[in-house]
C-alpha cells in the first residue's frame, strides 16, 4: 500500500508539472498572437528625401519635414497635402488646431492651419529674448523661447510681454539642446543623446530621464515616449513615472504613435502599422 501511495504521488506531481508547462506554452503562444495582431502592416511610403523632423497631431494626422517641404499624411499613410517650408526649422503639430514652425535663422515663428494656410507670423524681438535658440507653443497661445544669452526659458506673448522665466541648470549645455516641448503643464528639453529635462509650471526641474543615444521624444495621452533602441519604444508616464516598453515590428530611426497607428520612419521609407 505504501508503494502504491508513492507511485500515485509521483504521477500526481508529474501531471501537475505537465499542466503548468502546457499553460506556460499556451500563454506564450497567445502573447505572440496578440503582439502580431497589435502591429499589422497596412502600407508603406517611399521617401525621396530624408525626414529631418516629424510629428503627429491629436487628430492622428502625420507631418513629415524634409527637402524644404512639409507633407501631411492621414492616419493610414495617405499623402493628403504638401507645402513649401525652407529648412532647417522646428516643427510642432501636436495641438491639432494649428502647426507651429520656428525658423532659427530668421528668429520667426509661424502658426499654420492643418491645411498649411498661414495664420500668423512673428519675429522674436531681441530686446525681449537676446539670443533665441529654440521655441515651442504653450497651451494658452503663448510661446516658450530658449534664450541662449540669458540662459533662460522665457514664456512670451505677442512677442513682447514676458509672462514667466525659468533659469536653466548650470550643467545644461545649451549647444546640446535639440528639442523643446510644452505639454500637460510641463516643459520638456532634450539634452542631445543624454537626457530629457522636465520642468513643472513654476520652473522647478522635477525629473531628469537619463538615457543614452536619445534623439527625439513625443507624447501620447499621459505618456512621453522615445526610441530606446532601433527595435524598442520606451513609454514614460509623466504623472505616475511608470515605465513600459513596446517591441516594434521592425527597426526604425523614428517612431510616431497614436491610439490606432504606428509609423516607423527610416531613411528611405515609412512603414504604417495598425494596432
Amino acid at each position: 500500500l505504501l508503494y502504491i501511495r508513492r507511485v500515485r504521488r509521483r504521477i500526481g506531481f508529474t501531471q501537475n508539472i505537465c499542466i503548468k508547462v502546457s499553460r506556460f506554452i499556451l500563454a506564450y503562444l497567445l502573447s505572440l498572437t496578440v503582439l502580431h495582431a497589435q502591429h499589422k502592416l497596412v502600407g508603406s511610403t517611399k521617401l525621396h528625401s530624408q525626414v529631418i523632423a516629424a510629428d503627429v497631431d491629436r487628430a492622428g494626422n502625420f507631418y513629415m519635414m524634409g527637402n524644404d517641404t512639409i507633407r501631411r499624411y492621414s492616419s493610414v499613410g495617405v499623402l493628403e497635402k504638401t507645402t513649401h517650408c525652407p529648412t532647417p526649422a522646428i516643427l510642432n503639430a501636436h495641438d491639432g488646431n494649428h502647426l507651429f514652425i520656428y525658423k532659427n535663422t530668421t528668429r520667426t515663428y509661424q502658426f499654420l492651419s492643418p491645411d498649411f494656410s498661414l495664420l500668423s507670423e512673428t519675429q522674436v524681438d531681441t530686446l525681449t529674448v537676446s539670443k533665441p535658440q529654440y521655441a515651442c507653443p504653450a497651451m494658452d497661445g503663448s510661446v516658450w523661447v530658449l534664450d541662449a544669452q540669458d540662459y533662460q526659458l522665457k514664456n512670451i506673448k505677442h512677442n513682447a510681454a514676458i509672462i514667466k522665466t525659468i533659469s536653466l541648470p548650470d550643467t545644461c549645455q545649451l549647444a546640446d539642446i535639440t528639442q523643446l516641448r510644452a505639454y500637460q503643464n510641463f516643459i520638456f528639453m532634450l539634452h542631445k543623446e543624454k537626457s530629457i529635462l522636465i520642468f513643472n509650471s513654476i520652473g522647478t526641474l522635477v525629473k531628469t530621464i537619463q538615457t543614452p543615444r536619445i534623439r527625439y521624444f513625443n507624447f501620447l495621452g499621459e505618456e512621453l515616449y522615445f526610441l530606446r533602441d532601433a527595435n524598442t519604444l520606451q513609454c514614460f508616464d509623466i504623472f505616475s513615472a511608470d515605465v513600459r516598453t513596446i517591441t516594434l515590428p521592425a527597426p526604425c530611426t523614428t517612431a510616431l504613435l497614436t491610439d490606432s497607428t504606428l509609423a516607423l520612419i527610416n531613411t528611405n521609407s515609412i512603414a504604417w502599422y495598425a494596432q
